[in-house]
């Protein structure tokens, strides 16, 4: 299991006007992104067949993608 820095962009908002915000994602051994989490600790939930992940507390979706800047951490 690995851990990395992703990008997120708050889905229906232009990605070219908001800041880029950063969560954690969790990785299996085969390095496919299995959890996604917030700054604070809050789990996302995957929405099928897209790169899209729900915070399901508050109903906001966010398009996910790896941060290549950030490398990845084995824990």
């Amino acid at each position: 299991m690995t851990f990395k820095r992703v990008i997120v962009h708050p889905m229906y908002q232009d990605f070219h006007t908001t800041p880029r915000i950063y969560f954690m994602g969790e990785y299996n051994d085969h390095q496919q992104l299995i959890n996604v989490f917030n700054h604070t600790h809050q789990k996302l939930k995957p929405i099928e067949g897209t790169y899209q992940w729900e915070l399901l507390d508050h109903s906001v979706v966010y398009f996910v993608e790896e941060d290549s800047k950030f490398p990845r951490k084995t824990m």
